[in-house]
């Protein structure tokens, strides 16, 4: 059977199997290495740089993403997320992932995020709902959510310099992976790889 899987990798079971290093946290997610523990005020402070997602995606983060050359990059570090259960969609950069031990010993599971803008409603509504156009918040926009509020990896991709358009400057648009819906009820997850 060894044989047959190294030939057809698709034949060997790897749901719920993880890499060394990670850590379940139930509902489909999963934390994925790498880590960095740094001391802040005597208390120990671990960064995470990967999130697996119910729907099979990997999130990754800015903290170790900034670090790579580009030809080595993922650019998977941008979400789609629900700030509370009422509000609207939200988009946000994950800069990175960390574990707050709480004083009766349980867990909060938390990423550090920067939010987009709200997306245009002009381009939204002439686009019929297809083109989300939002700016980067930067440092006013960080917000720490917990990971089971992420839904799934979009792309944040710069809008191209248009003359007559200083609206669209700085600003990116939003695109959702195509199929994703179906994929993730076809079980299709991405692969994990080491880093």
């Amino acid at each position: 059977m060894n044989a047959l899987q190294a030939i057809i990798p698709e034949l060997a079971d790897t749901k719920g199997v993880f890499p060394r290093g990670s850590k379940d946290l139930g509902d489909g997610y999963v934390l994925l290495t790498a880590t960095d523990n740094c001391a802040q005020d005597t208390q120990e402070f671990v960064h995470w740089s990967r999130l697996q997602l119910p729907n099979g995606q990997i999130a990754r983060s800015a903290w170790k993403e900034s670090k790579k050359p580009l030809d080595h990059l993922w650019i998977s570090r941008n979400v789609k997320l629900h700030v509370s259960p009422t509000a609207a969609w939200k988009f946000a950069e994950v800069l990175y992932y960390h574990i707050i031990d709480n004083e009766d010993g349980t867990e909060d599971v938390v990423a550090m995020v920067s939010l987009y803008s709200a997306p245009n409603p002009h381009l939204l509504d002439i686009s019929f709902n297809a083109l989300i156009s939002c700016k980067p918040l930067g440092d006013e926009g960080i917000l720490v959510v917990n990971v089971k509020s992420i839904h799934s990896v979009v792309a944040a991709i710069p809008h191209p310099p248009t003359p007559g358009h200083p609206e669209l400057e700085g600003c990116v648009f939003i695109v959702e992976k195509p199929g994703l819906d179906i994929a993730t009820l076809a079980g299709i997850e991405e692969p994990i790889l080491d880093e």
